[in-house]
């Protein structure tokens, strides 16, 4: 059993913060950790973290100034911040104070029993404690993320748009701190003892830091509210976010549901493709995660990646603003989202509008010919590369004689980096 205490705010620092106390006994703990170490990237990742804290503080904070619109009148965000947990470990959840009745709706009649099954490795569970279908009076702020990705320039400029109606039209873009700044490649130095928890954990926080003030400055251009939402979800969740990026950033909207009555939810999967389960990214129903008063949208889930960097081409903000690479708080022009962009506004006729957002692309530039090889090598298992390789043949473009030849020893290539270790799949 999980169990989340009644949640509170405290003050300190001209920060405000809500809080909940959650009990995990540590033989919990250990289920996580089998579950999740057994994937190859996570192999070994405790190695990064403290594990088995019978109890601790999860908090979600914000400026002194924005304490209105925490709201400890539901349980609602605690209780979506461990729900992937308990699924993975199949532990039922029990909550002190109430949960939002639709919420619980939602997550009982809907998600729990679609997300738990013998495909996906979840395990079904219980929501134990009272529930309230009164609205919670809110400032009716219509959201969304500004990370400053495709997905979420495209949401931003599909719900800013001149014909929007006024009732769903976007004016408040938000940052939050609930795992992604936790990346892989610090994950895999930290494991190596390259990096210690404390650099691991400031360095995302630096990073959580320089995109709240870009978020503001996109904020400002386009004339919408900001806020930003600081969270220790990842003492939970450790390092582990992909699978699970709908439920955490979810949860930081539920802690400031009385800012929101809509919240558009950046689609970044396979058009027309649901994926639910332990190995995948489980975080395209977010609309089970809506509430009385606030409710969640799944934003153009059936545009695919080039067409949604043709629509932020058409705007000014999107052109400069634009930031895909993960590993750097500048597009570092070398890194495969970096690569896939490029190629991308390579083929769209695109990418000399985009040099504020890639100063430097040379390391793509000496890929030559072997940057329609990866188009090639993947076009059957990676629905990016599917989605180019469809747009070439459509658009009727050509790929170099050489690139084919070299894509036809995939088979040898494979062996040789199995030999050595390497191959990437």
């Amino acid at each position: 059993m999980i169990s989340i205490k009644r949640p509170y705010i405290e003050n300190e620092n001209g920060k405000s913060r809500l809080c909940a106390e959650i009990a995990i006994a540590p033989e919990i703990y250990e289920k996580w950790k089998k579950q999740i170490g057994s994937r190859r990237e996570y192999a070994g990742y405790e190695k990064a973290y403290s594990y088995g804290k019978d109890k601790f503080q999860l908090w979600y904070e914000v400026e002194d100034r924005s304490e209105q619109i925490l709201c400890q009148e539901r349980t609602d965000a605690f209780v979506v911040a461990v729900l992937y947990f308990a699924m993975v470990t199949g532990e039922d959840i029990e909550y002190e104070g109430v949960l939002s009745n639709e919420l619980y709706h939602n997550l009982n009649t809907n998600l729990i029993p679609m997300h738990c099954n013998e495909r996906s490795g979840l395990k079904p569970i219980r929501i134990i404690g009272r529930t309230e279908s009164r609205k919670i009076e809110s400032l009716d702020k219509n959201g969304t993320g500004v990370s400053r990705g495709v997905d979420s320039f495209d949401t931003i400029f599909t719900y800013l748009a001149e014909n929007m109606d006024a009732e769903h039209r976007l004016n408040c873009l938000t940052v939050f701190n609930v795992g992604s700044y936790n990346n892989m490649p610090d994950l895999r130095a930290r494991k190596t003892g390259m990096m210690t928890l404390d650099e691991y954990n400031e360095k995302a926080e630096n990073f959580f830091s320089h995109d709240v003030e870009k978020g503001r400055q996109i904020a400002k251009e386009l004339g919408t509210d900001f806020i930003a939402v600081n969270s220790n979800i990842n003492s939970l969740y450790q390092g582990v976010f992909l699978e699970l990026h709908g439920y955490s950033n979810s949860s930081a909207v539920l802690a400031v549901q009385k800012l929101f009555s809509h919240y558009y939810y950046s689609s970044a999967g396979e058009p027309e493709k649901a994926r639910w389960g332990v190995e995948e990214d489980a975080s395209d129903n977010v609309q089970f995660f809506s509430t009385e008063s606030l409710q969640f949208y799944l934003a153009r889930e059936n545009v695919t990646r080039i067409e949604k960097i043709q629509h932020i081409s058409q705007h000014e903000t999107g052109r400069k603003r634009l930031h895909v690479c993960c590993d750097e708080t500048e597009n570092c022009g070398k890194c495969g989202k970096c690569f896939r962009t490029l190629l991308i506004l390579e083929l769209i006729g695109k990418q000399p509008e985009f040099k504020e957002s890639f100063k430097d692309t040379s390391a793509y530039e000496k890929k030559g010919w072997k940057k329609y090889v990866w188009i090639l090598d993947k076009k059957d298992q990676d629905f990016f590369a599917k989605d180019i390789y469809e747009y070439i043949k459509r658009e009727k473009m050509k790929i170099p004689m050489i690139a084919k030849a070299y894509h036809y020893t995939l088979p040898v290539r494979k062996v040789i980096h199995a030999i050595r270790g390497d191959w990437k799949g």
